[in-house]
Order: C-alpha cells, then structure tokens, then sequence
C-alpha cells in the first residue's frame, strides 16, 4: 500500500526558522542545517540524501524538495540538486509564517489528495527516513504523525494537502499547537509512535555534539570507522571533524569536536566537546572544553 500512496507525494518541505530565533545558530554564526554531520556532509545535506533515497525505495519519478525559513533566519548552504529531487529555497517575505502557515501555503499550490512529506531542518534522522515514512504509509488515511514513545509528536510527518485548506493565510501559525489539534477533529490523523533514537533534535552544542556521538556510536557498531579513546578511559571520544578549510595543527588532541571553516587550531592545544567558529583560533598548548570558539583563546 504504501508504495501506491508514495506516488501522491508532491514535496518534501523542510521547515527551518523560529519565531524565538535559534541562540545556537546566533553563536556559531551559521544555520544548523549547515552543520556538518562529517567534512562533506551537512544537517542538510543529509536531508537530502533522504529524499533521493525515498524516491528510489518508493519508485518516485520526482520528489521536489523545499526549505522554508523565516524572514531573519540565517540561510543554509543549498547544493545542486539533482533532476529528479530539485530544491529551492522557500523564505517568508514579510512576517514569520509559523510551521503551519508554512505548510498551507505550500499545501495551496497543490490538489486536495497530493501529500507533503514535513521534516525539521533542526533535527537528523537517525533511523532510515523511507523505513519511517513507510510505515507512515501504512496508517495514513488524511495524515499520519510520528511520535515517540511518550506520544510527544516529533517534526515528520505526512499530510494530504486537503486537510490544510482551514490554516489561516496570514500571520503565525504553530502546527502542533494550533493546526494539529483542530486538524485531528475534522481529519483521520493516525500517529506511528517510534523509539525516541530515530529522530534527534539539534538546538544547541549539546545536542549537535550527543547526536554526533550517537551517529558515530552506531557505525563503530556496523563495524565503520574507529573510536578515538583508549579501552580504560571511563569517557571515550567518538569523533573529530574538520571542515574543509578548517586549520588543525599537528599535535592536537580533538575529542569529540568540530573544526569549522576559518577555524583553527594550533600545535599542542586540546579541544574537548567543542566547536571552533570561523574567527576563531585555539593558540597552541591551550585548552578549550564545552565551548562555541569564535575569537583567539590565549
């Protein structure tokens, strides 16, 4: 069944922005979505990746991909997409729209049986995203929610465009506050609840650094790449990434880190659960722990 849904599959929409603003972005000075994952690879960029992946799992012909932001939001690195996942960036042009208004006005441009796949730009999938949205498939009927465990809903989902038409076209709206609950009382909304590792959220160092560590974990357990510590060691580094036109010295202990483009790090120093910034510059034998580096550290 899900295979025959998958062919009402208009867009994948990747939400980004805040009506807040995100602290996180504002002291790294780039997007999360812009965050790598590896030296090659970003938050989005892994995105992405999905929606080539459901194109190929659900033999989709064309799966355009788009990323909305808020007017003020910080503007993530887009490659070139490929013929059949084309995407483009979508960003409110006078006053934030919300998750839900977001959603509607996409929803607008499509009939009332198309469906819009709706993913966070500030969290990954840690699980396989076609085997999660496969099994969206399975329930849906007018929209199907993944939640974890504990029933909190979590930023996949899959909506018919029909059951958006009521979200008001102007102003804020909150989807899971707002468009969700009334949704559910004129629509069937089915909800897969899933073990809460499959999606994690990215919304400070601490997050970006424990879903780094949890990727990595999970291929030194397939038997990819290596741990960084030592047996005895009771806290044991996972992993080191150094962007592209990132500057590391040799000598360097980087534990559990992120070198970043115009970072750099020289002889000697130690950087544990960090991230370097551009600008930022760790002097040798220094040492630098928990901490968002965008200036000299003498």
């Amino acid at each position: 069944m899900s295979r025959e849904q998958a062919s009402d599959l208009a867009a994948m929409l990747i939400l980004g922005g805040s009506v807040r603003g995100n602290p996180f972005e504002e002291q790294v000075g780039r997007s999360v979505m812009d965050l790598p994952l590896s030296p090659h690879e970003t938050v989005l960029d892994r995105w992405y990746e999905a929606a080539y992946d459901l194109t190929q799992h659900f033999g989709i012909p064309r799966l355009p991909v788009r990323v909305t932001l808020s007017p003020s939001a910080i503007e993530p690195t887009l490659r070139r997409g490929a013929i059949n996942t084309p995407i483009r960036l979508d960003r409110d042009a006078e006053e934030l729209r919300g998750p839900g208004g977001a959603l509607a006005d996409v929803a607008a441009e499509f009939p009332d049986d198309a469906l819009i796949l709706a993913v966070s730009g500030f969290q990954i999938a840690v699980d396989p995203v076609p085997i999660m949205v496969a099994q969206l498939f399975d329930v849906l009927q007018d929209g199907a929610i993944l939640a974890r465990e504990d029933g909190h809903p979590v930023t996949l989902f899959l909506l018919r465009c029909g059951s958006l038409r009521d979200v008001p076209s102007v102003g804020f709206v909150d989807f899971k506050e707002q468009v969700l609950p009334r949704m559910a009382e004129s629509f069937d909304i089915r909800v897969v609840h899933w073990p809460q590792v499959g999606i994690q959220s990215i919304r400070t160092l601490e997050d970006y650094l424990a879903c780094l560590r949890l990727i990595y974990s999970l291929e030194m357990r397939q038997g990819h790449g290596s741990t960084l510590g030592r047996p005895h060691e009771p806290w044991r580094p996972i992993f080191s990434i150094v962007e592209p036109g990132g500057k590391v010295a040799d000598g360097v202990d980087l534990l559990d880190s992120v070198v970043l483009r115009g970072g750099e790090v020289e002889e000697g120093a130690v950087v544990v659960r960090s991230i370097v910034a551009e600008g930022g510059v760790v002097r040798a034998g220094k040492m630098v722990e928990g901490q968002i580096v965008r200036r000299i550290v003498v």
